[in-house]
């Protein structure tokens, strides 16, 4: 995996991780919606960096 590859996937998470504290701020608002709106784009994003993590991990073990 070149260092690209490892900042790309770590920016990836960082986006869902930061997606969802904005939301728990969200939270002191009545906002409900947007808030899960706002934790299921966060999920979506960390399921699409795990699999890209998955499948890196197994290009490197072939």
């Amino acid at each position: 995996m070149d260092i690209n590859s490892k900042l790309d996937l770590k920016e990836q998470m960082n986006i869902s991780i930061n997606l969802m504290i904005d939301s728990l701020h969200m939270l002191d608002c009545d906002d409900i919606g947007a808030t899960l709106q706002m934790w299921q784009t966060a999920i979506n994003k960390a399921k699409e960096t795990k699999i890209r993590m998955v499948r890196v991990a197994n290009s490197l073990n072939q």
